[in-house]
This record gives C-alpha cells, structure tokens and sequence, in this order.
C-alpha cells in the first residue's frame, strides 16, 4: 500500500520542484531566453500542416497508461537512480541549450514487517536568467506494502490531477493563460529498440542490460490551442517509454514516471513580435542504474 501522509510536511515550493511541466510545456513563457538567443537565428516559417481528424482525451489517456501499465516496483532498491538532461533547441541554431538535469537516487531502505520503507533524494540543475545553475535538493518517502501488487499502484495513477495525461496538459494550459478550446491529433505509436544512454555503455555488460538495447514504446501526438476556428498554437509531443530501466516514482502524488520515461520532448512555434521561432525542449535519460 502506498502512504502519501508523509509528503504532506513539504512546502509549496518543493512540490512546484517536482513537477514536469512549467516553463516546459508552453514555451512561451520562456521568451526572455529565446530573445537572446534570436541574435544568430534566421526567421523562422509557421507550418501550416492539414492537422488531421481530432482525437479523444480518452483515447490520449488510453495510450499513456498502456505505456506503462507494466511496470514494476518489485525490483526497486538502494543505490538504483535516473538521470535526466534539460536541453532547449531553437531553429537555426547549431547547438542546444543547456538547461539542468534532473538527478533522483534511492538513498536509503527501512523495512518493518509489513512495508519497505525507501527514501529518494531528487537533485534539480537549473539554469536561471543571468546564465549560471541553481541547484535544489529535496527527499521522498515512498512506502510499499510487501504483499502488495508488483505493478503500479492505483495510488500512483489516476485521478492524480498532475499525472500525465490528456486532462493534466489542460490543466496546465489554463493555468498559463491558454483558456479556449484545446484538441488533440496525430497520435502514433509505436514498438522498437534503442541504444541505451552513453553511460551505460561505458560500463561493464552494458550496466546490466542485455545485449546493450532498450525496449522503448514510442507515443506521439499533437496538442492545439484555438484562438478562433482558424488561428491555432500547435504543441507536438514526442514520448519514449521503457521498462528496461528503473521505475523510481517521487512527488506529491507519485505522478512522476521517471525511468520508464526515456524521452519528454514538446515542440512549438513561439510568436516574437511579427515572427515564429520554431523551439523544441526535451528530458533525455542520460543514465541510470538498475
């Protein structure tokens, strides 16, 4: 069984560390960034693409809880940890920006009789205005019931209003001004394999997983806010999911994937003035041990 009562002692300001989204999912906001980095870009060029037939929340719901309805705590130990670079793309632009990196580490396991007790330290690198990083260290309690499921608890899923899905992007959007009709389109799936992260590579028998390749679910999909019936902001999502790597759930509501979660990357055209510049920020999974 899973307890959250001991999250509750955590500020305001620690949950908001927790979360995916901020200056992540409308890249607007970040505008002071991009205006600096306009110097040496070209203008770019709005694609007006045909956005194709809408698709239901629920079916954006269906196939981001298919991604990882099997994953597993069963396997969840002392010394496992993720490793997530933040990065920034802006068209035109030879390289990326560099913006943190997200590291969370089991630390420390009690157990009683009935529960194992894990505590996870999550590291933030932040990159501020002036350039230079920030760093923010907090802890989690996570408790599991030893004779409960090895799958994911229903604590960990839904109706967590900050997990991941269809009405959670929503939410986000109002709360950064985006208030009219939102739709979504283009979504695709898909099974394949991937190298893992460079670190891994460098260990002895690949970190521990086999024949050094990845199982990753890819899901993708588009998400529109609609000024009018013909003036739109299109956001594209592209997702990797994978349960070759650890699960290492942490926040108020457990709503963070992290490690089944390869890859968060959300692209965008950012009106400045009279142009767009194409923007794309992405979470990349740099390293882990199981």
């Amino acid at each position: 069984m899973m307890r959250n009562e001991e999250l509750n002692s955590y500020s305001n300001e620690d949950r908001a560390t927790y979360l995916w989204a901020g200056i992540h999912l409308l890249l607007a906001l970040s505008l002071p960034l991009i205006l600096v980095m306009l110097a040496g870009c070209k203008q770019a060029k709005a694609k007006r693409e045909d956005l194709g037939p809408e698709v239901a929340s629920s079916t954006i719901n269906g196939a981001l809880s298919k991604a990882i309805e099997s994953a597993s705590l069963a396997n969840l130990a002392k010394g496992q940890f993720v490793r997530y670079s933040h990065t920034r793309r802006i068209e035109n632009e030879e390289n990326a920006i560099d913006l943190g990196e997200r590291h969370v580490e089991v630390i420390d396991r009690a157990d009683t009789p009935t529960e194992a007790h894990f505590t996870n330290r999550i590291i933030e690198k932040e990159r501020i205005d002036s350039g230079s990083y920030r760093y923010l260290y907090t802890e989690d309690a996570l408790w599991i019931g030893k004779l409960g499921t090895s799958s994911i608890p229903d604590a960990l899923r839904a109706p967590s209003p900050n997990a991941l899905s269809a009405e959670s992007l929503r939410a986000e959007a109002a709360t950064l001004g985006k208030s009219g009709k939102i739709t979504f389109h283009h979504l695709h799936e898909e099974d394949a394999t991937a190298d893992p992260p460079a670190a891994m590579k460098l260990r002895a028998d690949c970190g521990g997983i086999p024949n050094c390749v990845l199982h990753v679910h890819y899901l993708q999909f588009d998400m529109v806010f609609w000024q009018d019936d013909t003036n739109y902001q299109k956001i594209s999502f592209d997702f990797a999911f994978s349960l070759d790597t650890p699960y290492i759930p942490y926040g108020e509501y457990f709503e963070q994937y992290n490690g089944t979660l390869v890859t968060d990357c959300r692209s965008t055209f950012v009106p400045i003035q009279e142009r767009t510049v194409y923007v794309r920020d992405c979470y990349n999974l740099e390293d882990f041990k199981k």
